[in-house]
């Protein structure tokens, strides 16, 4: 069985069809997740959060299903909270006198006497992936 992971559109397209045929349903005529989740070899609560997106199960459609999704994972992205302020302020600090990261946050928030809007350990792993061309 895969680790738990959403699904992706050729899965979903293959869920439909499953959900669909006589051979994954039961004798009252209800989908039968958990062999159409053995099929998938995924589990079975993959299977019941995927058909639960929509009010009735048998309403679920593939693409209707991957935009949802791509509008919640599109929607789910940390975004930096630095303002332009905070960020030439350190940049200035950093890259003409060369001050540690720690230093420079602590310092401004004692000059403006606000919180910085990262951790010093947030802007460690920023200077480490290349943002903000921040230069050592």
């Amino acid at each position: 069985m895969k680790k738990y992971e959403r699904l992706d559109i050729n899965e979903r397209v293959n869920l439909e069809k499953l959900k669909d045929n006589e051979l994954f349903k039961k004798k009252n005529e209800t989908i039968n997740i958990r062999k159409i989740a053995k099929q998938m070899n995924r589990s079975y609560s993959v299977i019941w959060e995927e058909l639960n997106m929509f009010d009735n199960i048998n309403d679920y459609n593939a693409s209707k299903a991957q935009k949802i999704h791509d509008k919640n994972k599109k929607q789910c992205r940390k975004y930096l909270m630095l303002n332009s302020q905070e960020l030439s302020h350190f940049s200035n600090e950093y890259n003409n006198f060369g001050r540690s990261p720690q230093n420079i946050i602590t310092s401004y928030e004692l000059q403006y006497n606000v919180k910085f809007g990262v951790c010093f350990k947030t802007m460690y792993k920023y200077i480490r992936l290349g943002y903000f061309n921040l230069k050592k």
